[in-house]
């Protein structure tokens, strides 16, 4: 599978592919051979134009001063740094392989580190101050993101999804609308009612759902974060601009805490 495809960048035959997962942005297969262990991506919606600014920033981030490795398109013979797989036209790009394990949510010394390695990763990103492929304009759109993300219309949706799925009706819920700016606001309620609840504030996007045990502390947090505001004034960003939320009525992302 894929032979021809991989040919492109010489990866000595035999191989041995197998299935990462199936995603909503990307196709990812495990490849082993006598090169050493690559992953090959084949994207499903994002455009050339991306994966070329994407490619741009990963190879910039290669220079950086990280304490972890960052994945690098691997060129192809002809130069490319991906691809088209002809039988479905679809852009592919191939990577080394970097080992790892998944983060487990209860090692809050591992938690910290992710932590820390995000930040550092941040600080890298905005230090780059050009780059020779234009980034695309962010139209507000958090879908335009990642197809993943939902409509704020579908809230209810979501929830009856996630009860549907074990969680528990009660299970403590908010929703975070326009986080980290002094337009911040928290509204909290179980599971079952965060719908009706959002409708009767009013809610707008962005707007984020948390679910589980680190939603029953929202109040409080919002709480002691309006009294900061009110101390320091609004927060001032290392870029003026740069984390600005979108003004727009349709985005919702969600995330669980907890089992």
């Amino acid at each position: 599978m894929y032979d021809e495809l991989l040919d492109q960048w010489a990866i000595p035959r035999p191989r041995e592919l197998t299935r990462a997962s199936w995603g909503i942005s990307n196709e990812t297969w495990f490849v082993r051979s006598e090169a050493g262990e690559h992953v090959l991506r084949l994207h499903v919606q994002k455009r050339v134009e991306a994966i070329r600014f994407e490619h741009e920033l990963l190879r910039r981030l290669a220079t950086a001063e990280l304490t972890f490795r960052t994945p690098v398109p691997v060129a192809t013979e002809a130069g490319n740094t991906f691809v088209l797989e002809v039988d479905s036209a679809r852009p592919a790009a191939l990577f080394r392989r970097i080992g790892g394990e998944h983060l487990d949510d209860d090692d809050v010394d591992g938690v910290e580190r992710a932590a820390a390695a995000f930040a550092t990763l941040d600080i890298a990103l905005g230090a780059i101050d050009r780059t020779d492929v234009a980034a695309r304009a962010f139209s507000g759109d958090l879908r335009a993101v990642h197809p993943a993300i939902s409509d704020l219309a579908q809230l209810e949706e979501i929830a009856d999804r996630l009860i549907a799925h074990g969680r528990p009706a009660d299970e403590p819920a908010a929703i975070v609308e326009s986080a980290t700016t002094s337009r911040q606001r928290v509204i909290s309620a179980p599971l079952g009612d965060i719908a009706a609840s959002a409708r009767s504030a009013a809610v707008e996007a962005p707007a984020v759902l948390v679910v589980g045990p680190t939603a029953a502390l929202a109040t409080a947090l919002n709480t002691r974060r309006r009294s900061l505001h009110s101390r320091r004034g609004t927060l001032q960003r290392r870029k003026p601009g740069r984390l600005r939320s979108p003004d727009v009525r349709a985005p919702l992302r969600w995330c669980a805490s907890g089992a």
